[in-house]
């Protein structure tokens, strides 16, 4: 079986503590860590290993913390370590916190260092973010947090995930925070992490897909001098392309996903795989990491043709189906 070289990884999203948090506000009904309730967050020593074993590590992207229902400060130390270091950090959050949240996320980080703030916000309402969220979603304070960031200087990405049920208010999100000085924009198809498919948020079909393109063609003669990439999961990879794809072939891997728990650091090169065959898909940092590339098994979507159509796909990749001004 490949090794992952883990002296060639540049990139790593970290969940701090199992599952990425404590107990998140948020109850997403496709997300996979709603009512979870998971009281390890990490300690000073994983964190002294993630860099120890990692020694090419460029940026991290830190999930977990963001929200109320936890204490964003283990996110808060991990970033002063790694920025000590050199290595810039992002930060993805619900934006339910606001601004209160981020000022304790980014106390005493280098600014220089800190790349972009994700705000994983699904539509333009509070009636409609409340609905995808699974709570009564405080609206007023998200965006104030933005505006906050934003006039701090900070580089604000909206990331929202799209949903049988929200993939037509795409062109309305990017011509609600354009304005308001927001210039990057990730359109997820579907989630990484669910394997739940509900009326109300079935994964997209290839011509909804077709759909959220024409949206964001229009946005952006509306709004421009903004970028925008849309990822749809599970579709075939193919080629070698580094600008279109996000690869998780083995033999070329450059970014792993990382989670903090009491057991060690649990890593995995293929997110989507892992979250269906975790015994095969990961691995404990510092220990050989021997993962299929590819089995025929292995690579039939695990979730039929609930994603974007296919059946079946020849890699374990996530496709970019269009970028725009990257």
């Amino acid at each position: 079986m490949p090794t992952v070289n883990t002296e060639r990884v540049r990139f790593v999203t970290l969940y701090t503590g199992e599952q990425g948090q404590e107990s998140c506000i948020c109850k997403c009904p496709c997300c996979s860590q709603s009512c979870k309730d998971n009281h390890y967050q990490g300690s000073k020593n994983q964190i002294d290993e993630l860099f120890e074993k990692l020694p090419s590590l460029e940026q991290i992207y830190i999930l977990g913390n963001p929200d109320p229902a936890v204490d964003p400060t283990f996110c808060n130390l991990v970033a002063k370590e790694a920025t000590a270091k050199g290595i810039h950090v992002c930060f993805s959050t619900s934006g339910v916190g606001g601004k209160k949240v981020l000022k304790r996320l980014l106390n005493g980080i280098n600014p220089d260092l800190i790349d972009y703030i994700s705000f994983s916000i699904d539509s333009t309402s509070q009636e409609r973010m409340s609905m995808l969220k699974g709570i009564y979603y405080p609206w007023d304070y998200a965006v104030d947090g933005i505006r906050w960031a934003i006039s701090r200087g900070y580089t604000v990405k909206v990331q929202p995930t799209l949903w049988s049920c929200n993939y037509l208010d795409c062109g309305g999100i990017i011509d609600y925070f354009a304005p308001m000085g927001v210039k990057w924009f990730t359109f997820h198809i579907g989630s990484l992490e669910s394997r739940i498919s509900l009326p109300t948020h079935r994964h997209l079909r290839p011509s909804e897909v077709s759909l959220v393109h024409d949206q964001i063609d229009d946005a952006i003669k509306r709004n421009p001098g903004i970028k925008v990439r849309c990822p749809v999961i599970y579709s075939s990879c193919g080629n070698d392309d580094k600008s279109k794809y996000y690869c998780m072939h083995v033999h070329r891997c450059e970014e792993l996903l990382a989670t903090f728990t009491d057991d060690g650091i649990i890593c995995t090169h293929a997110p989507i795989a892992a979250s269906v065959y975790r015994d095969k898909f990961t691995f404990k940092l510092g220990e050989l990491a021997e993962v299929p590339e590819f089995l025929e098994e292995f690579g039939k979507c695990p979730f039929g043709g609930t994603l974007v159509g296919n059946e079946s796909t020849s890699t374990l990749c996530r496709y970019v189906s269009r970028v725009w001004n990257y």
